[in-house]
């Protein structure tokens, strides 16, 4: 995605993946997309309290658009 960057620490065994896509939707318009998945090898629950998932993975989505002017 444009104007962002992260790398995000991550403790345990597993394997992230993730799908980026730009599109430029019309003259000034562009619209970018990412889709993450973290899958965790040695555990089945994620996180605790009320952000416990119970499942071993995890996903994020991420959308942008960017309008230009020039």
């Amino acid at each position: 995605m444009s104007y962002s960057f992260s790398l995000p620490a991550y403790y345990g065994q597993g394997i992230r993946s993730c799908l980026v896509m730009t599109f430029q939707a019309w003259q000034h318009v562009s619209i970018s997309g990412k889709m993450g998945r973290m899958n965790y090898f040695d555990r089945e629950e994620i996180g605790s309290g009320l952000d416990l998932i119970s499942t071993s993975h995890k996903t994020d989505i991420s959308l942008q658009i960017v309008w230009n002017n020039l």
